[in-house]
């Protein structure tokens, strides 16, 4: 019997060249669960891009998946595709503001000149504030 981290190994080189050699869109992740293939594109134009073609994408898949036999290799039912996991959305409180604890006491030396001085004071003076 295989080891079960290899075998998703090889099913996900076999997937992932089946992509690049026949969608040839880069990605920049790839998982297989539950007999879905996730693909992570890093941006939103490659996204994009997929969704104007998925149709003819998929059949060239298909296809190219029959001639390769790797139904004995990977099952997967499924394609779902998504932009980058960089993007990261803040939570807010319903006030508008957002959620995070502030590190900073005010606490620095202000070394500038002139109107920058006053803003850099400005900013210790929130800081401050907030504590």
């Amino acid at each position: 019997m295989s080891d079960p981290v290899w075998a998703k190994l090889e099913q996900i080189q076999a997937v992932s060249k089946l992509w690049l050699e026949v969608v040839k869109l880069p990605f920049c992740g790839i998982n297989l669960k539950n007999e879905i293939l996730y693909i992570t594109f890093s941006h939103a134009g490659l996204l994009q891009e997929w969704k104007y073609k998925e149709k003819q994408y998929l059949e060239d898949l298909r296809s190219e998946y029959k001639k390769r036999e790797l139904k004995k290799i990977v099952i997967f039912k499924k394609i779902i595709c998504k932009v980058g996991f960089f993007v990261e959305e803040k939570r807010k409180i319903s006030d508008g503001n957002t959620i995070f604890k502030e590190r900073a006491y005010g606490n620095f030396d202000n070394h500038a000149k002139g109107k920058l001085k006053d803003i850099f004071e400005g900013i210790r003076t929130i800081i401050k504030e907030k504590k």
